[in-house]
């Protein structure tokens, strides 16, 4: 977290996949999502194909999730 925090877009990138596999921190699917986005927005490559793989993965097995991902007001609610 420290080296993350300090620039490292690595050090996200590893902490995001720690997060994704819950390996030594708490499973975090957001969590994971939220450095993968932010390693990737800041230039390091790697984390820009994590964040899709995962995002799509998470859609895949559960279709649900992707409403996470919707603008409040892009759906009518029944």
């Amino acid at each position: 977290q420290m080296a993350c925090d300090g620039g490292i877009l690595g050090s996200c990138n590893n902490l995001g996949v720690l997060y994704q596999k819950g390996l030594g921190v708490p499973q975090d699917d957001q969590r994971a999502l939220d450095l993968f986005s932010y390693a990737c927005d800041n230039g390091f490559e790697s984390s820009c194909r994590n964040y899709g793989n995962f995002k799509e993965h998470l859609l895949r097995v559960n279709p649900n999730y992707g409403r996470l991902f919707m603008p409040y007001n892009s759906y009518e609610i029944p």
